[in-house]
């Protein structure tokens, strides 16, 4: 492993009443596909707004993008989940 690496880390500082908050998440660690997605989300639950959707489920149950970055590899429908 190269320890000289570059490691991207994505920071958000929060006022919440009479906090601060930071908040830091490297980039690989986020789930999303940008900062700007992440930080929107990130707000949209502080704010109580809408959150960052990805991806939405139609009338017969299939994923479909919703957002133009996402691409939806594979849906198993009803697996077989062990007990």
């Amino acid at each position: 492993m190269n320890r000289l690496a570059a490691l991207t880390t994505w920071v958000r500082l929060e006022t919440i009443g009479n906090g601060k908050y930071t908040v830091a998440m490297p980039e690989t660690d986020s789930g999303w596909l940008t900062f700007d997605q992440w930080l929107a989300d990130g707000a949209g639950v502080i704010l109580g707004t809408d959150r960052v959707s990805l991806v939405a489920i139609d009338n017969t149950g299939h994923l479909t993008p919703d957002d133009p970055g996402v691409e939806i590899l594979e849906q198993v429908v009803e697996p077989e989940l062990g007990a």
